[in-house]
């Protein structure tokens, strides 16, 4: 059923002269959780870190890019619908990356890119703030990385 109303939203963003750039998944890497908040001593530090079941479509709409993400508790997120501002700050013909960034609270950046084995990747840095605070580097696989919008 999530897949559903996940699929639903692409579609409906399809109506509205939207273009999918990349779809993408289950981030996997390292996150440093810092001494603040409700972490304890032993919970800070580095640690292991995946974000299991995460999809990522990035959308072009018109002039504005979204990020569509279904995460680990199922649920889907536009990032332009809960606040966040999208900002390309890199691109080339085989690389690219935009700022997903909630001020005050969360920075994330998307890295895409194709490797040299021709397989189509993404990077996701994030840097949280709140009750628990962490920096976070992860890496997972895409299905599909159009590359033309920044040519």
């Amino acid at each position: 059923m999530k897949k559903i109303i996940f699929i639903l939203i692409a579609l409906s963003l399809n109506n509205a002269h939207s273009k999918t750039i990349a779809n993408c998944s289950s981030p996997s890497g390292y996150s440093f959780y810092s001494y603040i908040g409700l972490a304890t001593k032993g919970d800070s530090g580095w640690a292991e870190d995946k974000i299991s079941g995460m999809r990522a479509t990035l959308k072009l709409l018109d002039d504005k890019f979204d990020i569509l993400f279904v995460d680990a508790t199922n649920t889907v997120t536009s990032s332009l619908d809960s606040g966040a501002k999208i900002i390309p700050i890199i691109a080339t013909e085989d690389y690219f990356s935009v700022l997903n960034l909630w001020i005050g609270r969360t920075a994330e950046i998307y890295t895409f890119w194709k490797n040299k084995d021709n397989q189509y990747k993404f990077s996701l840095t994030q840097v949280k703030s709140g009750l628990i605070s962490k920096s976070s580097v992860m890496v997972g696989d895409c299905s599909f990385i159009d590359f033309s919008w920044a040519n």
